[in-house]
């Protein structure tokens, strides 16, 4: 499993990075971090925002969903240490995903 073109997004609100994740054979495109208010951080899926006919509630519509959380962990740590290279910070310390 390989991260690659990491790149930051600024001005974009909680949205910091987005990023790929190659699974040989597969390449999943349109991973993302977000930050938190508390100042965690999260990865997601790609996925696309909507709005439902019925009540013009704005939600999200993935395109993949990884179910396996030792591989989304996997994923998860690599993108931790991709942006703490990014910000200067100690890779081990502890921001939650």
């Amino acid at each position: 499993m390989k991260l690659t073109n990491f790149k930051t997004v600024p001005n974009a609100g909680a949205l910091i990075a987005r990023f790929d994740i190659e699974f040989k054979p597969l390449i999943v495109r349109g991973m993302s971090i977000f930050r938190r208010d508390n100042g965690g951080v999260f990865i997601s899926e790609p996925s696309e925002k909507y709005e439902r006919k019925v009540d013009g509630v704005t939600q999200y519509y993935k395109h993949v969903v990884i179910t396996d959380d030792e591989i989304k962990g996997q994923i998860a740590a690599l993108a931790k240490q991709k942006l703490a290279e990014i910000e200067g910070v100690d890779p081990d310390s502890e921001i939650p995903f």
